[in-house]
């Protein structure tokens, strides 16, 4: 067996010091050249299927709900509902008719009715222009002191006729569809040396 020689031992030194130069270095270069992380688009998330841009790879869908779920908050399409209005019921009461005490009463109304008449018009001259508005105002007066007498489930219609008097012939007739045995009216006449009225006042029952 022969024996080493320093020169022999300086060979086999910077021999074994190349080897583990050249394992350190391709340690290294397989570190950096391994796969390489970068962000893939949407198009190729698709493409690859199933969410998978490399294999073994998931890409999360988060980031993509994130972005929806703020541009509907930005752009207004998720709104607040409107209230829905409340629909009140109210049972019903089957009354066909009038009570005895709830009916209307016609020479009440009557009353009432020539009393205004008397007031508005006792030194009224007739003027065909001013009868006209005359005439409606009346109306109205009528039908609100008619109702301040509370007759309950009554509508009240009022109409109020002026002309001028020449001693001439008048007659007025009405006609209404209705119930007789609940529905009635009350009518009134005024008169002075220039012009007459008719207040002719409806009640009709509703059930």
């Amino acid at each position: 067996m022969s024996t080493l020689s320093e020169e022999n031992v300086a060979k086999f030194n910077q021999r074994q010091r190349k080897v583990s130069s050249l394992a350190r270095d391709g340690a290294t270069d397989s570190a950096v050249t391994g796969p390489t992380i970068r962000r893939i688009s949407r198009a190729e998330a698709q493409g690859a299927g199933g969410g998978l841009g490399v294999p073994g790879r998931r890409i999360s869908s988060y980031g993509r709900e994130r972005r929806l779920s703020s541009s509907d908050r930005s752009g207004g399409l998720t709104s607040r509902p409107e209230p829905v209005p409340t629909i009140v019921k109210v049972q019903n009461t089957y009354q066909m008719e009038p009570t005895t005490n709830n009916k209307f009463n016609p020479s009440r109304v009557e009353k009432v009715a020539l009393s205004i008449l008397d007031t508005y018009l006792d030194c009224e001259d007739y003027n065909g222009k001013k009868m006209s508005h005359l005439s409606q105002t009346l109306s109205e007066m009528i039908k609100n002191r008619v109702k301040e007498m509370n007759f309950p489930r009554y509508k009240i219609v009022c109409v109020v006729t002026i002309g001028q008097n020449c001693g001439q012939d008048f007659r007025s007739a009405s006609r209404c569809l209705w119930d007789r045995d609940n529905d009635t009216f009350a009518t009134v006449t005024f008169k002075n040396s220039s012009l007459f009225a008719i207040a002719n006042v409806y009640a009709t029952y509703f059930e």
